[in-house]
């Protein structure tokens, strides 16, 4: 049996650890760890906005889901319990946003909905709590982009209620918003003008209320006020 120094002897063990009289330990250079450093800075200067941008694109999808489904829960709804159905947008101030005051309704944006059953009484009922849009995502108030939260001039519908005149009050704001509402028929149609054109417009919490013209990324609802049919209309990025 050999023994550990005949064993030295006759194998040959070549360590990149072992540099003439002693051992060292294996690493990178002060440049090696620069150009790393320098690689990941490049690589995440690229993804962050990808990833972001991302992310805003995908809220805006939710957000104008959850608006194109309350629009058709409440026309079924109208439909199948033969009694109309209101659809109510909320502004309100938001103390997460900058610059919204919660105790100031008109400081925030429209940014939540809620559908009410309103039976042979009048009386408004809740058909479900208030649903909010995803975070940083709200409807454009403009006539431009939203007809339906600022509609044209000498239109009975939408309804337009002010922060005060509310009579039915709202988890975390209580009667502290304003909304615009309006209705679907029994028979699937919807109170408004027939003659004019009903829309609304979300976007980014990045991009200016009330513009002119839509930003580059944007989500547009339509209803046919005739048979309240909904219509969904998106640009392609």
């Amino acid at each position: 049996m050999l023994n550990r120094s005949q064993i030295d002897s006759r194998y040959s063990f070549t360590s990149p650890f072992k540099s003439g009289s002693g051992w060292r330990l294996a690493g990178f250079t002060l440049v090696e760890m620069l150009v790393v450093i320098t690689l990941i800075a490049l690589v995440a200067g690229v993804a962050v906005p990808a990833v972001n941008s991302i992310l805003r694109g995908s809220k805006l999808t939710h957000s104008a889901q959850l608006v194109i489904d309350q629009f058709t829960l409440a026309r079924q709804t109208a439909l199948s319990k033969n009694r109309a159905v209101e659809v109510r947008i909320y502004r309100y101030g938001d103390p997460e946003t900058p610059g919204e005051d919660k105790t100031v309704s008109s400081s925030g944006r429209y940014r939540a909905i809620q559908l009410f059953e309103i039976p042979d009484s009048g009386t408004a009922t809740p058909l479900g709590n208030m649903l909010r849009l995803a975070s940083s995502i709200f409807f454009d108030s403009g006539a431009t982009l939203s007809t339906l939260i600022n509609p044209p001039a000498n239109s009975t519908a939408p309804t337009l209620t002010s922060s005060g005149s509310q009579t039915v009050s709202v988890s975390t704001m209580g009667t502290t918003y304003d909304s615009v509402s309006f209705r679907f028929n029994a028979d699937g149609s919807t109170n408004l003008d027939t003659a004019k054109l009903w829309f609304l417009t979300l976007h980014n919490l990045n991009d200016k209320d009330a513009q002119a013209a839509p930003p580059t990324n944007f989500f547009t609802i339509q209803i046919e006020p005739t048979n309240g049919h909904i219509k969904a209309f998106r640009p392609s990025l």
